[in-house]
């Protein structure tokens, strides 16, 4: 065999080999993150997460967590939120129309609108999947809110994360309200709750 041949094959091998390799090292480096598409207009608008900044990106990846997420343009409203990474949490996406403010936005906004409708669409999409989420994980939440004349069901979610079950009525109608619970195939005991100006009955410190 020719050094030519020999050193076509070296050549080939090395086209293939580094690849994998890189492929390898990536691989290594995402695993254990999770991949958080971002949808913002306009496009190229800067999005820091916690200590990272993103610019024109479509996705990015991320370890577990919570952060602190900004994104901002010149001329327009800068928009901030939380975001909890979990690898168990649905529909997770950073989703942010900005606001033009100044004259030269507006102008840009005029010309490139459909960006913003785009992300409409999106965004619909993103409340749909959160929703959905939040039922499976909390099921009551599908039938709430409930009123009636004598009690009212609602909730609410805490900065922190979960769900806190809130109830208004009189004291005798307090348990009417446990009953309309249970009705739904729920355990009761199974949430936490706000009352309006009554003890929690399920609350094991008192």
């Amino acid at each position: 065999m020719s050094r030519r041949v020999i050193l076509l094959i070296i050549i080939g091998l090395g086209l293939v080999v580094i690849p994998l390799l890189i492929w390898g090292i990536t691989s290594v480096s995402q695993f254990g993150k999770v991949n958080i598409p971002v949808a913002v207009a306009p496009n190229d608008a800067e999005v820091k997460v916690g200590d990272q900044t993103f610019k024109n990106r479509r996705s990015i990846n991320l370890e577990p967590g919570e952060y602190q997420v900004t994104v901002s343009k010149d001329g327009f409203e800068t928009a901030s939120t939380k975001l909890i990474v979990d690898t168990e949490r649905k529909g997770t996406a950073i989703i942010a129309p900005l606001l033009p403010v100044s004259e030269a936005a507006i102008e840009w906004y005029r010309q490139n609108e459909r960006q913003w409708l785009e992300l409409e669409g999106l965004a619909g999409e993103q409340a749909r999947i959160e929703g959905q989420a939040l039922i499976d994980d909390y099921p009551l939440t599908a039938w709430l809110p409930i009123q009636t004349p004598l009690y009212s069901i609602g909730y609410r979610q805490p900065a922190e994360g979960g769900v806190v079950i809130t109830i208004d009525s009189g004291a005798g109608y307090r348990e009417a309200a446990f009953d309309a619970i249970r009705e739904k195939g729920i355990d009761p005991s199974d949430y936490s709750y706000e009352f309006k100006n009554l003890e929690n009955p399920f609350d094991d410190n008192e």
